[in-house]
């Protein structure tokens, strides 16, 4: 009881799930032996290749996920649903570590904060060239008001 290893691991590319790949995967866990079984905790970093949500040019981002379970032993004395060590005693992470890592991903990815992004009209990468589109487009409901500038 009470008994506890930190084990480092750093590696190039890591397929997590069929889902998810990383790439750069690197961290710390920690397992301590407790009554129950062992308690799991740590910090892992990864990369993952995205898309630019204004560009749609590939952006590399940076994903940050936290490991805090209870594996028990034996699977009997566990609670419902809970996390169990196998008879084999091999401790597959790969489910948490996805979930977490999946859960952590920017609901909009940015190549570059100052991204310009794509033409709404002809479609060509800001960030590359300009385009020659003229914004004229006027509200219909808005088309008098033009009138009164005039």
């Amino acid at each position: 009881m009470g008994y506890s290893r930190t084990i480092p691991f750093a590696e190039a590319v890591a397929e997590i799930a069929p889902d998810l790949t990383v790439s750069d995967l690197r961290g710390d866990i920690t397992l301590t032996r407790t009554p129950q079984g062992l308690y799991v905790q740590g910090k892992l970093m990864a990369r993952v290749q995205g898309e630019c949500s204004r560009c749609l040019d590939a952006a590399l981002v940076e994903l940050t996920g936290r490991l805090g379970e209870m594996y028990y032993y034996p699977a009997n004395t566990a609670p419902a649903d809970a996390l169990t060590i196998p008879e084999d005693l091999n401790l597959d992470l790969a489910p948490e570590i996805r979930d977490d890592m999946l859960l952590s991903q920017p609901m909009h990815v940015l190549c570059r904060p100052e991204c310009k992004g794509l033409c709404p009209t002809c479609g060509v990468n800001l960030n590359l060239e300009q385009c020659d589109c003229v914004d004229d487009d006027i509200d219909p409901r808005l088309a008098k008001l033009k009138d009164l500038l005039n």
